[in-house]
């Protein structure tokens, strides 16, 4: 989510990246987080990918 310049929230539903939920977990267990999980989006209807990192 951003906003725009007169301050109104705008999401933009593209897919951000080519990859993998599985490849991007482990990129960031190789870059020291201890605990990757991955969930389902941000609510109903949303199909992106959400990854909660701890280091």
């Amino acid at each position: 989510m951003t906003f725009t310049p007169d301050g109104d929230p705008f999401v933009d539903r593209r897919r951000m990246t080519p990859f993998a939920d599985a490849r991007i977990a482990d990129a960031l267990a190789d870059a020291g987080f201890d605990d990757v999980e991955v969930a389902d989006g941000y609510g109903p209807g949303d199909d992106r990918s959400v990854f909660v990192a701890v280091r």
